[in-house]
């Protein structure tokens, strides 16, 4: 089992690994090995959880804002459309993830084995939106979403947890890759690759800086094919936090929907 399997899992989430689209993360792990994680840029952020997935009725100091249900509701559906897209199970058919040919112009052309080109976009752009600071549901603002007092102590706490897991990940290097690898004395991070990919050429934003970094770091094949995978392993780890906060918040708003009724 690769560092990938076992990081991802808490015993938070024992759960979750019953839905198909953790499962096919999970399996994922075995076409990347060990090459996943390395020690982080950073010193690590907090990663031990103490409270189960379960929440307690008595937790709940008072009634859940309007505001934070509909946020809850709507990071639930765009988790949803995610696994509606399926990223997670072409990463796995595939092996490596993304591909691309440079074109006779110098620009890349990438293949991935999902057959509307739309709903690659659409599914990136699905991602893009949890890393965003404007989004109340991003990983970003989650903090501002907890203070909500009619939220679970346990959600509060599992949640808070993600979000830190989310950030040392990112601040981690990944393995296999070597300072200098892409820039001159520079060793990047898994956010550097991530966000320098999602933002300046998977999904079509215009952001000339992360556009250029990319092109330099893709100067020859090699150095793409190496980017490509160390992103398709990042994506698959961010869509782990992000299916498993969407668990949490399912049970979260099924006990508030059931506090209301009664």
């Amino acid at each position: 089992m690769s560092h990938l399997a076992k990081s991802g899992t808490t015993k938070r989430a024992a759960d979750f690994w019953e839905s198909a689209a953790s499962r096919s993360i999970f399996l994922a792990s075995g076409f990347f090995c060990s090459q996943t994680v390395s020690q982080p840029a950073q010193n690590p952020l907090t990663q031990t959880v103490s409270q189960p997935l379960k929440f307690q009725r008595h937790q709940r100091q008072s009634i859940l804002k309007e505001s934070t249900s509909r946020t809850l509701q709507d990071l639930i559906e765009k988790a949803n459309k995610l696994k509606r897209y399926g990223l997670e199970k072409h990463i796995v058919e595939i092996g490596s993830g993304f591909r691309g040919q440079q074109s006779e112009d110098g620009s890349w052309v990438f293949e991935f084995d999902i057959p509307d080109e739309k709903e690659l976009d659409a599914s990136l752009f699905t991602l893009r939106l949890f890393t965003q600071q404007k989004e109340a549901f991003s990983f970003h603002r989650l903090d501002r979403l907890l203070k909500d007092d009619g939220l679970s102590a346990s959600l509060r706490t599992s949640l808070s947890s993600l979000r830190n897991e989310y950030f040392s990940f990112l601040q981690a290097y990944p393995t296999g890759i070597e300072p200098g690898f892409f820039e001159p004395e520079v060793h990047l991070t898994n956010g550097d690759i991530f966000s320098v990919v999602l933002n300046g050429e998977m999904s079509h934003t215009n952001d000339p800086r992360k556009r250029e970094r990319f092109q330099f770091w893709t100067r020859d094949g090699i150095r793409l094919n190496v980017l490509l995978q160390a992103f398709a392993r990042i994506v698959l780890r961010v869509l782990l936090f992000i299916y498993q906060m969407a668990e949490l918040c399912e049970q979260e708003l099924a006990v508030s929907y059931d506090k209301k009724a009664g």
